[in-house]
């Protein structure tokens, strides 16, 4: 490319360099061109990047068939399902439920942490089952992921948090709909008769 560019090369140069269509050398020298001369050039392009981003919004969006979607999804996921080193995930799907001595209530524990021995744990209660009251050794925070819980005369609803402190008692525990409960305790908690 040379300096002496006619109007029709410099609206060409503008199009293709504003879709990225120019090579990198020719790319290098008309940015050059465009650094040196605030003229035609630049408008060019202003122009040419205003209109390339209108056409963009111009045409309705397209739903992709499900099998390109497919092949554009599997191409950009990690070829492993595996996290990061240091990472740990269990997935909704895997199994991990296990009964409790109490009729309709089940958990899964998700961790525990060796060195304070708390646990996290998802805490499933089946409509009209109750779990038994139970004192704190450490603080315990719940959160009702799904359902109804109730506590003595504490409702809680789907989105609810509750705290106790350590060394408080619940009561029975109850619910009518069923629930899901996200539970971070101590593995020391006592149940009372």
């Amino acid at each position: 490319m040379t300096d002496d560019w006619t109007i029709d090369e410099i609206r060409e140069l503008a199009a293709s360099y504003s879709l990225g269509a120019l090579d990198p050398n020719e790319a290098r020298a008309f940015e050059e061109r465009l650094r040196a001369d605030s003229g035609l050039a630049a408008e060019e392009v202003r122009a040419f990047q205003e209109t390339a981003a209108r056409l963009s919004l111009a045409l309705p969006p397209v739903k992709p068939r499900p099998a390109v979607r497919e092949k554009l999804l599997a191409r950009i996921q990690p070829a492993s399902s595996e996290p990061m080193p240091g990472i740990h995930v269990l997935r909704a799907s895997e199994e991990g439920w296990r009964q409790t001595a109490f009729p309709g209530v089940s958990y899964k524990q998700l961790y525990v942490d060796k060195a304070t021995d708390m646990a996290t744990s998802l805490l499933r209660i089946g409509p009209g089952a109750t779990y038994p009251g139970h004192r704190h050794a450490e603080v315990e925070q719940c959160l009702v992921l799904e359902g109804d819980l109730r506590i003595g005369e504490l409702v809680l609803h789907a989105g609810d948090y509750e705290r106790a402190q350590a060394a408080t008692t619940h009561p029975l525990i109850e619910t009518r709909q069923g629930c899901l409960l996200l539970i971070i305790a101590s593995r020391h908690d006592e149940l009372l008769a």
